[in-house]
């Protein structure tokens, strides 16, 4: 992070553009945004990276995905959306700097199955 006029910074984007939220949770216009910035990826990539930005911008139409809709929605495989983003995340992170350093973690989700009787548990392995 450094100074411009007085304000803050990150990676040439003032941080004060990047808590609007004009992106919101429209994955096209951020894909757009990053293409435009510079991110290319590379072919055998970039057909499957747009496929799934664009299933999951429009499933998750009206907040689809955290929300019940009346409509039906389409999402991707979960094997190929995960393959396609880790490509992406080690694409990105071959751009940063070396000495870029992770941010925190600010979320995490549990998934929890049903519980059952402890004559059903299995015993720990080890």
């Amino acid at each position: 992070m450094s100074s411009r006029n007085g304000e803050q910074t990150n990676k040439g984007y003032a941080t004060a553009d990047l808590r609007r939220r004009e992106l919101g949770h429209r994955l096209s216009l951020l894909y757009s945004k990053c293409s435009e910035a510079g991110l290319v990826p590379p072919e055998d990539l970039k057909a499957d990276l747009e496929s799934i930005v664009q299933l999951l911008d429009s499933g998750n139409k009206d907040a689809a995905f955290r929300y019940w809709i009346p409509e039906s929605t389409v999402v991707p495989d979960i094997d190929w959306a995960m393959k396609v983003v880790n490509r992406l995340v080690a694409l990105v992170e071959s751009l940063l700097p070396r000495k870029a350093k992770p941010g925190r973690a600010v979320k995490s989700i549990l998934t929890v199955g049903k519980p059952r009787p402890r004559a059903e548990r299995k015993p720990p392995d080890g």
